[in-house]
């Protein structure tokens, strides 16, 4: 993506509230971004409609093949460099 792009990417996020710009203490030509309470909303309100709308197409599976679609994920997650979680989420490794 070019540079351009993502600062009117950027622009539209803060100026939705959903994102917040500040200097690199560090480093002057750095900019931080971090998302707003209300850009955290969203992002966990979209993520729980995502886990909603997979656990009613899993639970309408025959229970006789979700272990073959858990192995997939599985070896999904491995060969993506992710990581589990306790809550059975996992992330993404360094090399992505």
């Amino acid at each position: 993506m070019h540079a351009s792009n993502a600062t009117r990417i950027c622009d539209r996020l803060v100026a939705a509230g959903l994102l917040e710009r500040r200097e690199d203490p560090a480093d002057r030509r750095y900019v931080r971004l971090e998302l707003t309470r209300k850009g955290r909303e969203l992002v966990n309100s979209v993520l729980e409609h995502r886990r909603q709308a997979i656990a009613e197409v899993v639970a309408r599976m025959p229970a006789g093949r979700r272990p073959a679609l858990a192995a997939a994920l599985e070896a999904f997650a491995a060969a993506a460099g992710g990581q589990g979680t306790s809550d059975g989420r996992f992330t993404l490794g360094a090399g992505i």
